[in-house]
């Protein structure tokens, strides 16, 4: 069984895309948190219960539970806009952090490429609207 689970945060303003922006770009931004190394507690499947996420999918479909998080919830999960913080609190982002700095990977971002970008809208001071919290079962 597949289980992921991402967040979406929806931006007052269009995001920066390669440090540039545009009113024609988007207002949300994914992470996966499992591929950014980020501690879930109780694996993505134990985050239905913690954050009582209902159903969302059709039934026959395959499985998603999702739901707008405070910002309050998306800190205690997440936690806050600042790399040293992350890292002190996702082990696995510390490991990903680690392994770039080794010769050979200094360039490789991969979606810690995503971490990074996150961090620098609110540097930017793009205020989040909403957190949307969902976890899939791929089957």
């Amino acid at each position: 069984m597949s289980v992921s689970a991402y967040i979406v945060i929806e931006f007052a303003d269009p995001i920066a895309i390669r440090k540039h922006r545009s009113p024609d770009y988007p207002r949300t931004m994914s992470l996966d948190l499992s591929y950014c190394g980020f501690t879930l507690p109780g694996g993505a499947l134990g985050l239905i219960d913690r954050y009582h996420l209902p159903r969302v999918s059709p039934p026959h479909a395959l499985l998603d539970w999702s739901r707008r998080i405070s910002e309050a919830e998306y800190l205690e999960l997440v936690g806050p806009p600042d790399l040293d913080a992350l890292a002190a609190k996702h082990r696995g982002l510390r490991f990903y952090l680690d392994w770039r700095k080794e010769p050979g990977h200094e360039d490789d971002y991969g979606q810690v490429g995503n971490v990074f970008a996150l961090i620098e809208e609110f540097r930017y001071g793009n205020r989040a609207l909403a957190y949307t919290l969902t976890v899939s079962d791929m089957g």
